[in-house]
């Protein structure tokens, strides 16, 4: 998560993140290799969708 600065305000369960020194593209081949499934949005974005399903306990486990 030091590559990436996420939006001001989250009101959704959509995560817009913009990638500080690292290719969108990139990020999201690493996520891939994690079991996690991004959506890439240009050069140096990248879209997350979070469902209600997955609790507290699964993002800690996922995002260290």
């Amino acid at each position: 998560m030091n590559h990436v600065r996420s939006q001001e305000r989250v009101q959704t369960n959509l995560l817009m993140l913009k990638m500080v020194d690292r290719g969108a593209e990139k990020y999201c081949r690493l996520l891939e290799e994690q079991g996690i499934i991004a959506g890439l949005i240009g050069d140096d974005r990248v879209r997350l969708v979070f469902y209600k399903e997955i609790g507290a306990r699964r993002l800690r486990r996922w995002c260290g």
